[in-house]
């Protein structure tokens, strides 16, 4: 007699949809996991911009050294200027000497700026829309993306 039924092997299909949803939860984990406002890639990119902005702090701090032990204990804009040009390429870093003593140094590549006082480093505005910048007659001219140029006297 060949009355008997067989049994099927295999996957039903309530099983095969577990799976995917299952799987599409599992998908969804992991790109939340990666992207968001405290995501891998978000965070990947802090830790990159607070990168670069300790090794400027650091290059002028060690410019600014380095002229407090050449000089004479006062530190000049274009002393300052020479010495953050080796460490940088040069026309990287741009010193502009204030009224109080204290230097203001834009980097051009990342239009980070600091402010230079007495040794201590701290970090000012970011200048996001400049795009380049030089010191002509102790005047600097900026410019920036929109076209116009800015005009910042240095003492």
């Amino acid at each position: 007699m060949n009355n008997y039924i067989k049994k099927q092997k295999g996957i039903t299909l309530i099983a095969l949809v577990i799976t995917i949803i299952v799987l599409l939860i599992l998908a969804g984990i992991s790109i939340s996991t990666l992207t968001g406002n405290n995501g891998l890639l978000t965070k990947t990119s802090d830790a990159k911009t607070q990168t670069i902005i300790g090794e400027e702090i650091e290059q002028i701090t060690l410019s600014y050294n380095a002229c407090i032990s050449k000089g004479t204990g006062k530190v000049l804009s274009d002393d300052l200027q020479k010495e953050l040009d080796i460490l940088v390429e040069e026309d990287e870093a741009i010193v502009i000497e204030n009224v109080d003593s204290s230097f203001n140094v834009l980097f051009k590549n990342t239009n980070n700026s600091y402010k230079l006082f007495n040794g201590l480093v701290e970090k000012e505005t970011n200048f996001s829309n400049i795009i380049c910048g030089k010191v002509i007659d102790n005047k600097l001219y900026l410019l920036l993306k929109n076209g116009e140029f800015l005009l910042a006297e240095s003492q």
